[in-house]
């Protein structure tokens, strides 16, 4: 993973090996690994103990149950900001709203992360940080 952008708080505190499961049909194989494991069990330690979250582009759906449900046992009282970009008929909002009560919930962007500008990169990450520390 590229880490050469100097200055950047994310750096500091981002996790050194991210598990990305692509979309496929069973997950079962997966599931079943000891590293996909043990990363819902890091998962649900370090969300239970966190005051707000960063949803980047997770929308929750039914098919990642294994995710949503240890999000729903560990998330108590977490604030979660979302960022995902909207299509017709999106469900992000409502699924998440089962994971956690929808007053805790804030929309940073329905429209993804922005690419098109330095200065529309920079605001989108300055509001996420703001959203970390309030």
């Amino acid at each position: 993973m590229q880490r050469d952008i100097g200055g950047q708080r994310f750096w500091d505190l981002a996790d050194r090996v991210p598990v990305i499961v692509p979309p496929v049909l069973n997950k079962d194989t997966y599931l079943r690994g000891k590293y996909l494991s043990r990363a819902i069990e890091l998962l649900r330690e370090q969300v239970a103990l966190a005051d707000r979250v960063i949803s980047l582009g997770f929308s929750a759906p039914p098919s990642d149950g294994h995710i949503v449900e240890a999000l729903k046992s560990s998330m108590v009282t977490a604030n979660v900001g979302l960022v995902f970009r909207a299509a017709p008929s999106d469900s992000t909002v409502k699924n998440w709203g089962e994971i956690c009560p929808r007053d805790r919930l804030t929309i940073l962007s329905s429209s993804g992360i922005p690419l098109s500008s330095e200065i529309e990169i920079e605001t989108f990450w300055r509001s996420a940080f703001e959203f970390l520390d309030r």
